[in-house]
């Protein structure tokens, strides 16, 4: 249990999807379950002491480096069996196979392998054996919540110490004990150290090498691991399990026209923002908002971008806003609050847990605790005319059940959802225009209602029972 949930971060990093990495390990485990004690008997003692401590040491190479494991992979590939060092598609599906493999024979194979050993060598029988692994599976589970949201560092040691006492029941040489000891709290020490170095090898080899100078800080939660990256120009990007949520050259556009540009078609609005990352946004309407209720599931995130984007959030200097650590389906099924603007900025929809804010029954709850003359501010960052997905046109069917006045702001490879409650008086197509003050707005197109109408008519409406076609189109 312990091991499956200190690895999972790394190997969302590696396969990007965290429902993947998810059923990655549960695959892994009965996989691994099934061959440990199906070849347990054919391993004997002798070879068992030097089969568990090697399989020690990879775990180790596991929970620190699972991505730099298979960016070595990947090169080594494309190097000999393709073209190049070019990552094609077929290159992750190796990697990845590989990557199971690993989770197969060096992580939970290695207890349904040596479990036999300790009922031989400490005489228990296999009923008092039973109640003891049992036992074993419920603490892993009690400390996973209860260490887990306090250390990455104290459940990596808490780890350490019962795989320790496994290895001691299983009669493992003292000697080599003592060694693995010392390599354990070797690891747990520089762990910190270790995570940056390789965390800077990965992301300078899965990118442009000269993109990234160096991993700042990080930070494991039981919801991400946070990455603070510096560029070479010494700019900061904020990543969070692998995938990139804010960069200092690319939030301009983004975060005025998701927030501010709403906001100036209101006057000193209460404001409410779902999801935080950055909080960008937050530092583009604090002078124009009477009061900002942040709300993100994460409150490592938060507190992170408030020490390093302050400069883009502004918190520091802002005096109108809190913040809320909740869940945001929670906080809008529950908060008796009204907003003139809410802005969506959690994550795209690539898992069940950020999906389930793309639904038709999220967006009701939304427009729920709008005031009567409200907006919604909603992005995708797919265009609404490509015909490789209909993610984009089935995100903008389900906002228009449920809204009966909108508008979109539609660029190259992006669009602005704008969804009004009844009272809001909605300005002309001219005139939505001659609102932007954004430097660059040129190339930027005005949808409203009906033009919109027709481009989504069809469109499968989401919703919490068609949630797995959203996820992996």
């Amino acid at each position: 249990m312990l091991f499956n949930f200190i690895a999972i971060h790394p190997a969302t990093i590696l396969v990007r999807e965290e429902e993947q990495a998810v059923l990655m390990f549960t695959l892994a485990y009965f996989l691994g379950i099934s061959l440990g004690y199906k070849t347990s008997d054919k391993f004997s003692p002798a070879l068992q002491q030097i089969l568990l401590p090697i399989l020690f040491i990879i775990q180790i190479c596991m929970i620190i480096g699972l991505p730099d494991i298979a960016i070595i992979l990947q090169k080594f590939w494309t190097f000999w069996m393709a073209d190049g060092y070019e990552i094609s598609n077929s290159t992750m599906i190796v990697t990845e196979i590989v990557t199971l493999i690993l989770l197969v024979i060096c992580g939970t194979s290695v207890y349904a392998v040596f479990l036999p050993r300790i009922i031989q060598s400490q005489k228990l029988s296999f009923k008092k054996f039973y109640s003891i692994e049992i036992s074993g599976s419920l603490t892993g589970l009690l400390l996973i919540p209860i260490i887990g949201t306090f250390s990455h560092s104290l459940l990596l040691t808490a780890y350490f110490i019962i795989m320790l006492i496994l290895y001691f029941s299983a009669g493992i040489n003292r000697t080599v004990l003592v060694m693995l000891t010392v390599i354990a709290s070797f690891f747990i020490f520089q762990f910190d150290y270790l995570d940056k170095k390789l965390s800077t090898y990965y992301y300078q080899n899965k990118h442009n090498p000269y993109s990234y100078y160096k991993v700042e800080y990080i930070e494991y939660t039981p919801y991400h691991k946070i990455e603070v990256l510096l560029n070479k120009d010494l700019k900061r990007k904020l990543f969070l399990n692998g995938r990139i949520q804010f960069g200092e050259n690319s939030h301009q556009s983004y975060s005025y026209y998701l927030s501010e540009y709403p906001a100036s078609l209101l006057t000193f609005p209460n404001v409410c923002v779902l999801g935080c990352g950055s909080m960008s946004s937050v530092g583009r309407i604090g002078d124009l908002s009477e009061k900002i209720q942040i709300v993100d599931i994460d409150e490592s995130v938060f507190n992170t971008s408030k020490k390093y984007f302050g400069k883009f959030n502004r918190l520091d200097e802002l005096n109108n806003w809190q913040f809320q650590a909740d869940d945001a389906k929670h906080y809008m099924a529950n908060t008796t609050d009204r907003y003139d603007l809410i802005l969506h900025d959690i994550p795209p929809a690539n898992t069940r847990q950020t999906a389930l804010t793309y639904t038709r029954e999220f967006f009701s709850t939304v427009e729920q605790n709008l005031t009567e003359d409200g907006i919604f501010s909603i992005s995708s960052l797919r265009s609404l005319r490509t015909e490789k997905t209909a993610y984009t046109k089935r995100l903008v069917a389900t906002l228009t059940s449920i809204f009966d006045n909108y508008f979109i702001l539609e660029m190259r490879n992006k669009i602005f959802f704008y969804g009004v409650t009844k009272d809001f008086s909605l300005p002309d197509k001219e005139s939505l225009i001659q609102a932007i003050s954004f430097k660059k707005r040129k190339n930027i197109n005005v949808l409203m209602k009906d033009e919109i109408d027709a481009l989504v008519q069809g469109e499968e409406v989401i919703t919490i029972n068609n949630l797995r076609r959203l996820i992996y189109e």
